[in-house]
């Protein structure tokens, strides 16, 4: 028995299934699951919830969030133990009480993310720049007509600088769908207030098509990569398989690489940077990725804990 998803109006909570079986069709017309409606109206809530919560005075929003972040090692204990495995082996020198620091303090920050992204989906632009600072757009000038890969990490402000980027300079992003009826359309809809198009990860034609349009893409290119494409470099001292698609799109279309990356300062404001161009061989995959990933480095040590450690960030390690 297969169930594909056709249809979904979040709106109105209807939900269209097609079944595909070899059974006959009347022994699966039947309702969803209790247990699945009731998931569903549980995320709705939890959505709603963020949603009120998104009006409230920005600085409230971070000491809830920070509360937040206390309770995380019980709500995820997995993703927690993925973070103190990924900073034992990015910060091998530190001792193991400053990685229990650095854990708590980038669990503070995922709570406190948490509100960022609901602010940036839902609140109106002038919130967004009241809270930000932003340096650098004299580099996406510098690009002219020629197309531009915006690249960043994954960390707690991505929402928000995908937010306040896109009042300055429109750009399409590439991005993972939900694999959730309710999650996906309000994500969807969210990230669409900062961008012109959202491009699956799983679609690189709509990418390629940009490019050859001379437009501008973001994608957050520093997770691993386990395909056969990979590149081996070093990252955070160790050595990985890294995505190599950012050197060969940038040669083949003749695009600017400009790394992007936003940090949350302790007085509640942020600042969102665009750094200078990328110098790549224009020949070489390998070093290229290799440049892309120090460019990473660099971005990392300007916050280390609103990193995402969460990811499991070196399962592509080459041992």
């Amino acid at each position: 028995m297969r169930f594909e998803l056709k249809d979904f109006n979040p709106s109105s909570a209807i939900l269209t299934v097609t079944i595909a079986s070899n059974e006959p069709r009347h022994a699966f017309n039947r309702p969803m699951s209790q247990q699945s409606i009731a998931t569903q109206w549980t995320v709705r809530a939890g959505l709603a919830a963020l949603r009120v919560m998104s009006w409230l005075p920005w600085r409230v929003q971070c000491f809830l969030g920070r509360c937040l972040g206390r309770a995380l090692p019980l709500v995820i204990p997995k993703r927690d133990a993925v973070a103190l495995a990924n900073l034992e082996q990015a910060y091998p020198s530190l001792s193991a009480a400053e990685r229990a620091d650095l854990l708590a303090d980038h669990r503070r920050e995922l709570g406190i993310s948490l509100f960022q992204i609901a602010v940036a989906w839902w609140s109106r632009d002038q919130r967004i720049l009241k809270w930000t600072d932003i340096e650098g757009l004299e580099y996406l000038r510098a690009a002219g007509q020629r197309p531009i890969v915006l690249v960043g990490v994954h960390c707690t402000a991505m929402e928000w600088l995908a937010r306040a980027l896109g009042l300055f300079h429109k750009f399409a992003a590439v991005h993972r769908p939900f694999d959730h009826p309710v999650l996906d359309p309000v994500v969807s809809r969210g990230r669409l207030q900062a961008t012109t198009e959202l491009i699956s990860k799983h679609s690189p034609k709509a990418l390629v098509k940009h490019l050859r349009a001379g437009q501008s893409v973001y994608v957050a290119a520093d997770q691993a990569d386990t395909t056969s494409s990979a590149v081996t470099v070093k990252f955070l001292g160790q050595s990985v398989q890294a995505n190599g698609s950012v050197a060969r799109l940038a040669r083949k279309y003749d695009a600017q690489v400009l790394p992007v990356h936003a940090v949350r300062r302790a007085n509640g404001r942020f600042v969102v940077q665009v750094f200078p161009p990328l110098k790549f061989s224009g020949h070489d995959d390998q070093h290229d990725t290799q440049v892309l990933n120090q460019a990473f480095e660099s971005m990392i040590a300007l916050a280390p804990t609103q990193y995402f450690w969460v990811h499991r960030r070196f399962r592509g390690q080459v041992l």
